[in-house]
């Protein structure tokens, strides 16, 4: 007569080390009063007032011509793009 095997249901299962937590109770919070400024913090210095010098603005006594900047004149506009084919058309 063979006899089969029993299972125990009184043994616990081993855990598995690479799925089980360990729960931890780190406080990672320090208990201290924030930190003080020691420097002396001055106001900013009063700004200049702006003066004008000179009141009035000489008259030009030559006028600048456009081919004197031609950098500065209006291009020639970019030619317009090929026209796209009808669809179902080849090149």
């Amino acid at each position: 007569m063979q006899q089969n095997p029993t299972t125990s249901t009184s043994a616990t299962p081993a855990s598995d080390p690479t799925r089980t937590t360990t729960p931890t109770n780190e406080n990672h919070f320090i208990d201290t009063p924030p930190p003080t400024i020691t420097d002396t913090i001055f106001p900013p210095t009063p700004l200049t007032p702006i003066t004008a010098k000179n009141k009035t603005c000489p008259t030009p006594t030559a006028s600048a011509a456009p081919s004197d900047y031609p950098h500065l004149l209006p291009s020639t506009p970019p030619p317009p793009p090929p026209a796209v084919p009808a669809i179902g058309t080849r090149y």
